[in-house]
């Protein structure tokens, strides 16, 4: 999961019973914890342990899907969440997994900064490079409506 502040993703897991089958009307709830500081997510912001409810997404036809919609409320957080079901029918869990909030930033750069050191531009021709920086794997003309592979 990778959002930014403000925005919401959503966590889903599935939950089976004895069977293999979904189960469907059970309670399960999720803790998100920030690896950071330690806090736990409450539903509107961090603060101590909070286990918040998953909702069931269809049980007629996604049965034992469940989820819980995750609004950060701030930006460059990493979290851990860890779900759980008291409901005796649930055989699997607990689940858990971990996200970082608001890194896409970064990403975007570094991803700028590989492509830059990859392409070579001549005039209006570009190269672009494979790893080795040596080995061309595609080139073209870059023209006023953007570029051109050959």
């Amino acid at each position: 999961m990778l959002i930014a502040n403000g925005e919401t993703d959503t966590i889903t897991l599935v939950a089976r019973d004895f069977t293999g089958n979904g189960a469907t009307g059970a309670s399960i709830k999720i803790a998100i914890l920030d690896l950071d500081t330690g806090l736990y997510y409450t539903g509107a912001g961090f603060g101590a342990y909070t286990e918040l409810s998953m909702t069931e997404i269809d049980a007629t036809n996604l049965p034992g899907h469940y989820e819980y919609k995750f609004t950060s409320p701030v930006d460059n957080i990493r979290v851990k969440y860890i779900a759980r079901s008291d409901t005796a029918s649930v055989a699997n869990g607990p689940w858990e997994g971990e996200a970082q909030i608001g890194e896409w930033i970064q990403d975007v750069i570094v991803a700028r900064k590989y492509i830059r050191n990859r392409m070579q531009f001549t005039g209006s021709r570009y190269t672009l490079y494979e790893d080795d920086k040596l080995t061309p794997f595609e080139e073209g003309n870059i023209s006023s409506t953007g570029r051109e592979p050959d």
